[in-house]
């Protein structure tokens, strides 16, 4: 059987991931004018898992976005609590994706095929890492679109200790785990 992976553990201010999304929103989405709105949450929302993962999911579903947005259309970022779940969600106005292709928009090399809309072709890699890296946190995410007025993809939910406030403690090793 395979060893788990294990990934390091840092107590993460999701506001700060979100804030520093703009400075790595691709050159992409800069030329073609696409506004990257990133909503303010709660400064205390904090989850707890690997600080570069979570950061890459981000910058996967962004990157995503960018290439399924027309020129001048928006993207946004947000983050909040839904019960005992922690979600972030990216929130496009791009072309959408057809129900029938929702089940297989995180699998690897999976692209819809004649996407209206589309403004650039991708690898079909950018999803499957995203769904990757949330079961590696125990999460999952999801999609939810209506095809001509984008999609927003929400996960991961549960992430890390599925404790929204849960209080951390620092480490030695400068890391922080619950308490």
């Amino acid at each position: 059987a395979a060893t788990p992976i294990a990934l390091p553990q840092h107590c993460i201010p999701l506001q700060d991931l979100l804030t520093a999304l703009p400075t790595l929103h691709c050159p992409q989405g800069t030329a073609r004018r696409l506004t990257l709105n990133v909503e303010r949450c709660d400064p205390d929302l904090r989850v707890y898992g690997d600080k570069n993962r979570i950061l890459q999911i981000c910058t996967n579903l962004v990157t995503n976005s960018t290439r399924a947005t027309e020129r001048g259309g928006v993207i946004t970022a947000r983050c909040g609590e839904r019960g005992a779940a922690i979600v972030i969600e990216i929130e496009d106005t791009g072309c959408g994706i057809p129900q029938a292709e929702l089940g297989n928009v995180f699998k690897r090399f999976h692209r819809i095929e004649g996407a209206d809309g589309r403004t650039q072709e991708g690898t079909g890699i950018g999803l499957a890492p995203v769904a990757e890296f949330a079961k590696l946190h125990a999460g999952a995410v999801r999609a939810e679109s209506t095809p001509g007025r984008g999609r927003r993809v929400t996960g991961p939910t549960p992430l890390g200790t599925g404790t929204p406030r849960a209080r951390h403690r620092r480490t030695d090793e400068g890391h922080v785990a619950p308490q």
